[in-house]
């Protein structure tokens, strides 16, 4: 599975099914204080429609990715830039800022566009 990119504020994941063929669903990152209790899929939204017509009803569901779901420790054994930037959103205090800052500048060495999108990203903060 990759990050292919955003689409209106969903991360978009590519899954391969074969060779030739692949996959996208939208998958919604929430960072609310609050723990998500929305629904995951649309046909819960629309009351039972009786008979034959029930199997029609649109379907539509979706991989959430609740940020406050999962702790510093979680985050920091995942090993990755999405779990980076759960981590810099839920840091708590300067020290766990600049840990993580020295974990991304090693992280990006080699990447000095993500590095120059992370700076500039994290200085508007």
């Amino acid at each position: 599975m990759e990050n292919i990119g955003l689409h209106n504020g969903c991360l978009l994941l590519k899954i391969p099914i074969s060779i030739s063929i692949y996959r996208t669903f939208d998958s919604p990152v929430y960072n609310g204080k609050q723990r998500w209790t929305s629904v995951t899929d649309v046909a819960e939204l629309i009351p039972v429609v009786p008979g034959l017509v029930e199997q029609f009803k649109p379907r539509l569901k979706y991989l959430l990715i609740d940020e406050n779901a999962y702790s510093d420790t979680e985050l920091a054994s995942l090993n990755n830039l999405v779990a980076a930037v759960f981590r810099f959103e839920q840091a708590d205090s300067p020290a766990t800022i600049e840990s993580l800052i020295s974990l991304l500048i090693d992280w990006l060495d080699d990447r000095p566009d993500l590095r120059r999108m992370f700076s500039c990203g994290y200085a508007r903060h």
